[in-house]
């Protein structure tokens, strides 16, 4: 049996990044997806303290899913001018 007893899951970085994820409440696929694997990782090496890259990462998710909903709503220009030409039938 090996005395190394960590693994993958309970190294200082998961560990971190687990704390980060708890404090954000956001999920893991939302904060890898707004904020980003290389993001989170830079801010571990930085050694940024859990709080704010929580608050940082809770942001980043925030901002995301706002700019998602805005595109949603927003119509596009072909749309726009389709919609003119109907009108003035």
């Amino acid at each position: 049996m090996s005395l190394n007893t960590s693994t993958s899951k309970t190294t200082p970085r998961h560990i971190w990044m687990h704390e980060v994820y708890e404090l954000a409440m956001v999920s893991n696929d939302d904060g890898l997806r707004y904020c980003g694997r290389e993001r989170l990782n830079r801010w571990y090496q930085d050694e940024m303290p859990v709080w704010m890259a929580a608050q940082s990462l809770k942001d980043f998710v925030m901002l995301g899913k706002k700019a998602e909903r805005t595109e949603r709503m927003s119509p596009r220009p072909g749309d726009i001018i389709r919609s003119t030409l109907r009108k003035g039938r």
